[in-house]
């Protein structure tokens, strides 16, 4: 049981690092391409945004989990 617990920490871990590197990199394209949907962006930074978020939720629910 200790493993499955160890397991889920570290997919947490992991899910965590991933949400976190996609929120940034939204906010980046988001300061890089200004305000808007740009014409040939084909995923809008709000997109990738949403999407890092619902990755860190997931890892703090696994994180919680495994405690």
């Amino acid at each position: 049981m200790n493993l499955i617990k160890q397991r889920l920490d570290l997919l947490g871990t992991i899910c965590g690092v991933l949400g976190a590197a996609l929120s940034l990199l939204a906010v980046m394209l988001r300061l890089i391409l200004g305000p808007g949907n740009p014409a040939g962006v084909i995923i809008a930074p709000r997109s990738i945004l949403i999407g890092g978020v619902a990755i860190l939720v997931f890892a703090c629910w696994l994180k919680v989990t495994a405690r």
